[in-house]
């Protein structure tokens, strides 16, 4: 089975530790997608996700050939990191990526659940430099990760200054306090 990784397991090395048999079949972008940092990893820092929802200019990728056992690592990994605090899990999506010969790949793709807005949280600094490498050895234009990076920070500070208005509200509860949003 081909399957379309996006994060940190474009790195080879990084996926031998999570599947040992999965094999790098080519490399891939899948268009119409973007990157956003809105899954949540085992350690509580996000994790990347794809967005299918606005114009996007593509997602690059890895496809690695995985076997059964493989499969079962995957959906260990992509599950259990979705469901920790929110109950629903990854999906698998059938999609068609393009690849640099010009040809197209039908591949499976793990879509991670949605964290909301006001819970989301920076990558740890271990997850962020794997897929900033992975992309880095794989020649792949760095600007969707940067892009997804500057839209994470600008929900955080906009929670942040919710936050901050929100506890001036609970400590002087008379006073109306105006969101600047």
């Amino acid at each position: 089975m081909k399957f379309f990784i996006y994060d940190e397991f474009i790195l080879h090395e990084r996926m031998k530790t999570l599947c040992p048999s999965a094999r790098p079949s080519c490399l891939a972008r899948l268009p119409l997608a973007r990157l956003e940092f809105n899954g949540r990893t085992w350690d509580g820092g996000s994790r990347v996700s794809l967005d299918f929802s606005r114009d996007a200019s593509g997602v690059y990728g890895v496809v690695y050939d995985v076997d059964g056992d493989g499969l079962r690592q995957l959906e260990i990994e992509y599950e259990h990191t979705s469901s920790i605090l929110f109950p629903s899990p990854a999906s698998i999506r059938t999609t068609k990526v393009e690849l640099d010969t010009g040809n197209t790949l039908m591949v499976q793709v793990y879509l991670v659940q949605n964290v909301p807005l006001v819970n989301r949280t920076l990558p740890t600094p271990s997850y962020l430099q794997n897929m900033i490498d992975g992309y880095d050895q794989k020649g792949f234009d760095k600007l969707p990760l940067k892009d997804a990076i500057l839209e994470l920070s600008e929900i955080l500070e906009k929670n942040r200054k919710f936050r901050e208005s929100y506890r001036k509200m609970v400590r002087e509860p008379n006073r109306e306090v105006k969101l600047k949003w």
